[in-house]
């Protein structure tokens, strides 16, 4: 009950952040000066997932993800995360658990918060967080046929998730960046181990891992720059 009400109030607060960064008078940017859109495409491995029977193998690139972004403003922005993972137990023959994450997060530009644009011109550093839902099943031959606690697909542990991460960014050119992530997931009404061996006796906000992935962000639109790389100093603040 404390770790879930931690989250909560930590996602509200975050959200809350946000929210108050977001509104600025209509003479505070000029609007047609950045763009604001951008997509991005990653690749990685997951760690300490949390319930299982058999230890999630962590030398493989069994993470997918793609979002798209949009910046209200050069400090500000939200988005949607889409994400695959391969849960490869050890010792769990075939029985590879899939899983499957959409999120809506909220984004804050930590570089042009911290003036990280000092430390070099092409470095930035981006945090987010959000809520979603995941679905977790097994191939169709082991496959369940269905308990009540399957709200969505039939045979699918279906969940929210809660999501926080950091993500570095190393400035490519204007419309490409290398970006790294570091992101912890946190769900609720997870009614499987990730194994999916047996059921989650352990509460209903006990299913948790992290994915750890390198991509690339490509910056969409016609003017020269994207509000990701947008100086302090360029637009004013409140």
């Amino acid at each position: 009950m404390k770790l879930k009400t931690n989250i909560l109030v930590l996602c509200l607060s975050f959200f809350s952040f946000i929210n108050a960064q977001v509104y600025r008078p209509p003479s505070a940017f000029n609007k047609k000066s950045f763009n604001r859109i951008s997509i991005a495409f990653s690749g990685g491995a997951h760690f300490a997932a949390s319930p299982t029977n058999y230890p999630i193998k962590l030398n493989q690139l069994h993470h997918f993800s793609v979002n798209g972004r949009y910046m209200f403003t050069p400090l500000v922005g939200v988005g949607i995360v889409s994400s695959y993972d391969l849960f490869d137990g050890k010792g769990s023959a075939n029985r590879n658990t899939n899983y499957y994450r959409t999120t809506v997060e909220g984004f804050l530009n930590l570089g042009n918060a911290f003036h990280l644009y000092r430390v070099h011109k092409n470095f930035g550093l981006m945090t987010h967080a959000g809520v979603g839902i995941s679905n977790m099943w097994l191939r169709k031959e082991f496959r369940p046929t269905g308990t009540p606690t399957d709200p969505l697909f039939k045979g699918v542990d279906d969940m929210l998730n809660f999501t926080f991460g950091i993500s570095p960014q190393w400035r490519i050119s204007n419309v490409l960046a290398l970006k790294m992530d570091g992101s912890l997931v946190f769900h609720y009404k997870q009614s499987n181990q990730f194994d999916m061996v047996q059921a989650n006796g352990k509460g209903e906000f006990s299913g948790r891992f992290m994915n750890v992935s390198v991509g690339l962000n490509i910056y969409l639109g016609t003017k020269s720059i994207h509000a990701d790389w947008i100086k302090s100093n360029r637009f004013k603040q409140r």
